[in-house]
């Protein structure tokens, strides 16, 4: 075998080594893994009310492992719906609400699940607002989020 052929099979087998080590150390670390996307959209109600629809999200997203948030602009959670409530009897009050500077009340869209298309209403109590919360959905690699006005 002469010297050329001998170095082209060595840099060739060299080169199918590093693609199968990048792959397997790749499955291992998740490169290349991205969340998958939930859309919100999020409009004012009359004066103060608000409601959020889940407008959208990714192929694959499992809506019974993720938990909805409402957040302060410095990421503080003032009310949450945790994983894997159900919407059964048409509607789920938020589970906690601290402080109480609002209500919170999923609505089902008809098919008894949470997901996309059911609507997030928040009504403010007399006397606060609703201005600079955050409606957060996450949980098993699924996220998205939305400003309430």
């Amino acid at each position: 075998m002469s010297p050329v052929i001998a170095t082209i099979l060595m840099v060739a087998i060299t080169v199918v080594l590093a693609a199968v080590l990048y792959v397997l150390v790749a499955g291992l670390v998740g490169i290349g893994e991205r969340p998958k996307t939930i859309g919100i959209a999020c409009t004012k109600i009359g004066n103060s009310n608000s409601k959020c629809t889940i407008a959208n999200s990714d192929n694959g997203v499992d809506f019974t492992q993720v938990t909805v948030q409402v957040q302060t602009s410095e990421g503080n959670v003032v009310a949450r719906w945790t994983a894997g409530f159900s919407l059964s009897s048409g509607s789920k009050e938020n589970d906690t609400a601290l402080p109480p500077v609002f209500s919170g009340r999923i609505v089902d869209n008809g098919d008894g699940d949470f997901g996309v298309g059911d609507d997030i209403f928040i009504v403010p109590v007399a006397g606060t607002g609703l201005s600079g919360l955050t409606l957060k959905i996450s949980g098993d690699k699924s996220d998205g989020s939305a400003p309430i006005p």
